[in-house]
């Protein structure tokens, strides 16, 4: 310990030289895009304070700014006024786009009398920590940035762990990201990445899953991105629980940037930089998994094996003079795994024994957009993409060989799954006035589905498809600004898929947004919305008895869900935030049974998984409803923290009549984040970081197992005529982070190191519950114990 604090003292001396970064962006109008010359803007932290004007292209150029945290008010004539929070530090340039909202025109009064207030006066300062970045979305959205999602305790860097510290979000698994947002199954998530859907942006996904073990999205090539759980706006499809609308960011046009990381769980290298000076640019990172030697230390990694994979995101700027600009992105990944028999504690019920599994992974997305000015306040965006995800899997059985001291491996199940989704999309918004935006859009997209996946001996086929699926979408979305105080925003979002008898949907959105005052806000949003089915049920097969393919599933359309929500935002005093949300969802069209039973499609999607069931009708239905409450007080003063609190039911009702808990109704969550920051050095330069996580939440409900039934077959039977009635016991998980950064001299890098403790009181959270044949008894497993990740970041 005392090495450490001399370490740390050294550090925070010789790095206590005076240093200054650049803020540098562009001013832009929020609804057009357009660049708002003249714009002031202002440094809050310093006194004096800094201002700059904007050009004739809306951008500005602050220097000498120090370290740290920074604050900057932008203004202009007859906007709402903007104050944005960032992050300041060396070997790091912070560019920033603000986009400003125009106030709607109104009649002035010239008079000198103080008591008669204009229109400036009038005003809300809009804090764009408090608002989505998609102006449409205006109700039930969460935006985060970058440094977000690297500060909180646990995130592991990845977006998806990140808001299921947000009220009503909760998370399952430890070991996975799959994400329930207010008790709906995590196949009715959408991942959107600069504008394109992607099937599923994650390390090792499986057939019809939303999540996996590790993000393919790197934070650092991320920019400001936004997460929303109910009544979402007309411009997204093809989801009903939660959307995430990811944004990559542009590279440094301006000078050459590194970022070198590692940890326990890889390296990574970020480059980015200007192709022609002040104009075209490009961002790169790469990223490589070492979790085999975690595996090696024997540390638990809550798998039997060490997964390894790597990933790459780019981005290519290139703005032309009369073509519009054009980007150039996308992200890749490559994992592989084997879970191998000698390698597996003979005495682990959990495990599968006497086999060897071998697991190959892949896929990504490239998009090529343009986006170009028809008129000054009228754009067009045009995006080519193609998503592409693989997974090849080997389950073999492990026998005896000629020799009886040999063992030879049988193969037993094989996967092979690919699907492969080009799609063209086009949005074209314009802005008529201060009061009137529009947008509207389409895409097409065709999904070539190659999947075989069967038992070897005895030959069973599981899935099976080998052709292509078209999906298109289209939207139509109004915003009026009926005043400065009332705003109205709706439209309508339509669908088609090529297969199932539900295959339109013709979609109704509407939000309200009323400010009564400066520090008030009242919401009330619908939504009607729509998901495909999951593969993992849509491409099911069974044999029938004459030796064809039961491929009945494929008739499956549609599951829908109706948004309500009412919300009030309170910014009761500086920094501080009361939020509180009010919701009810009525599903409809989930996938059951023909026959009787207590089976329902909304309770599966948050595992690997699925269930092995044909003839599956769009008949069941659902609904959920909570209240959620959240403190927020905001990053000032080195102290942020956000307490939230929420309550809710999930219900639904399968073919046999009978209303039951999802799986995912654990009715209560609580949850904690909060952070210190204290300044060491000569000149306060450095920091000491301080962040810790909370989450309690009710256990999950599970299907009970039929004890004396299993010993007679030596086999699990579960209980399906009771449920979901039980449920695991309550989870608990606190995680702590401790770190520290430190500022180079010369404004030429930046050290930033931390270990981040999991678990850190290495609490015991139920997983499942199963039945053992070899001691004939009912046993549990375990979430993740404690799980230390130590990390080191230079950036320079």
């Amino acid at each position: 310990m005392q090495k450490l604090i001399l370490a740390i003292c050294f550090f925070s001396i010789n790095y206590s030289s005076i240093l200054a970064q650049v803020i540098r962006g562009t001013v832009i109008d929020q609804s057009s895009n357009i660049p708002i010359a003249n714009a002031d803007v202002e440094v809050l932290n310093l006194s004096p304070r800094k201002m700059v004007s904007t050009d004739e292209t809306g951008a500005f150029l602050l220097e000498d700014i120090p370290v740290g945290r920074q604050r900057l008010l932008i203004t202009y004539q007859n906007y709402e006024d903007l104050v944005i929070s960032e992050l300041i530090v060396a070997g790091k340039e912070a560019v920033i786009t603000a986009e400003l909202s125009e106030l709607v025109e109104e009649e002035i009064t010239t008079t000198t009398d103080p008591s008669i207030k204009t229109p400036k006066d009038r005003r809300r300062i809009r804090d764009r920590r408090m608002h989505a970045n998609n102006q449409m979305a205006t109700i039930s959205t969460r935006s985060f940035t970058i440094e977000e999602v690297n500060r909180y305790a646990g995130g592991l860097n990845d977006p998806g762990r990140l808001v299921a510290n947000y009220a009503g979000i909760f998370n399952t698994d430890d070991t996975q990201n799959f994400i329930i947002a207010r008790g709906n199954s995590p196949t009715g998530v959408l991942w959107r990445v600069d504008g394109v859907p992607m099937l599923n942006p994650n390390h090792f996904a499986t057939l019809g899953n939303t999540g996996a073990l590790f993000a393919m999205l790197n934070p650092n090539t991320m920019s400001n991105s936004d997460f929303l759980s109910g009544s979402f706006a007309a411009e997204y499809s093809n989801a009903t629980s939660g959307i995430f609308d990811i944004g990559l960011r542009n590279g440094n046009n301006q000078k050459y940037e590194f970022t070198a990381q590692l940890s326990l769980l890889g390296a990574e290298l970020v480059a980015e930089g200007p192709f022609k000076k002040g104009k075209s640019s490009f961002l790169v990172s790469y990223r490589y998994s070492v979790l085999s030697i975690l595996g090696a230390l024997g540390l638990p990694i809550g798998t039997g094996a060490a997964p390894e994979y790597q990933d790459l995101n780019f981005k290519f700027y290139i703005p032309t003079q009369k073509a519009g600009t054009f980007t150039i992105f996308g992200l890749g990944r490559f994992g592989r795994v084997a879970v191998l028999d000698e390698d597996i504690d003979p005495n682990d019920p959990f495990a599968e024994q006497g086999r060897d599994l071998r697991i190959l992974t892949g896929g990504g997305m490239i998009g090529i957009k343009n986006k170009k000015f028809l008129t000054p306040k009228t754009y067009l965006k045009t995006t080519l993409s193609t998503n592409y995800i693989q997974y090849n899997s080997t389950w073999d059985s492990l026998g005896l060989g000629p020799s009886s001291t040999d063992t030879i491996a049988h193969p037993y199940y094989l996967s092979n799954e690919r699907t492969i989704v080009p799609g063209l999309s086009s949005t074209i918004n314009t802005k008529f006035n201060s009061q009137l935006q529009l947008r509207a859009g389409i895409g097409a997209y065709a999904y070539l589905v190659k999947i075989n996946d069967h038992l070897v001996s005895p030959y069973l086929q599981e899935y099976q498809f080998d052709n292509w699926l078209f999906h298109t979408e289209g939207f139509i979305q109004l915003q009026y600004k009926i005043s400065n105080r009332l705003k109205l925003t709706g439209g309508l979002a339509g669908q088609y898929f090529s297969t199932g008898k539900q295959a339109y949907a013709i979609e109704p959105r509407v939000a309200l947004n009323w400010y009564p005052g400066r520090r008030h806000a009242f919401s009330i949003g619908y939504g009607w919305h729509s998901k495909l089915p999951s593969f993992a049920f849509l491409f099911y097969v069974e044999p029938n008895a004459d030796n064809t393919i039961n491929n009945s599933n494929l008739d499956l359309g549609f599951s829908r869900n109706h948004h309500l929500d009412i919300s009030y935002d309170l910014l009761f005093a500086k920094n501080w935030r009361l939020q509180t949300e009010i919701y009810g969802q009525y599903l409809t069209n989930i996938p059951i049974e023909q026959t009787s039973s207590s089976f329902s499609g909304i309770n599966y999607g948050d595992f690997a998984q699925f269930p092995r069931i044909t003839n599956l009708t769009n008949e069941g239905i659902g609904y959920n409803y909570g209240v959620e409450l959240t403190l927020q007080k905001f990053f000032s003063q080195g102290f942020y923290g956000t307490l939230s609190g929420t309550y809710f039911q999930s219900k639904y009702q399968g073919s046999d009549g009978i209303w039951r808990n999802t799986v995912y109704n654990v009715r209560y969550i609580t949850q904690l984040v909060a952070g210190k920051e204290f300044k060491i050095g000569k000149r306060k330069r450095n920091l000491i970081t301080i962040d810790l996580r909370v989450n309690h939440r009710g256990g999950r409900p599970y299907v009970p197992i039929l004890l004396e039934e299993s010993k007679i077959a030596g086999q699990e039977i579960l209980d399906y005529d009771r449920p979901y009635e039980i449920q695991a016991k309550p989870y608990t998980r606190v995680d702590v982070k401790v770190g520290a950064r430190f500022n180079g001299p010369k404004n030429k890098l930046s050290h930033y190191f931390f270990i981040d403790v999991m678990n850190v009181a290495n609490l015991s959270n139920e997983l499942q519950h199963i039945y053992d044949p070899i001691s004939k008894t009912e046993i549990t497993s375990y979430q993740l114990g404690i799980i230390p990740n130590i990390f080191y970041q230079l950036r320079f």
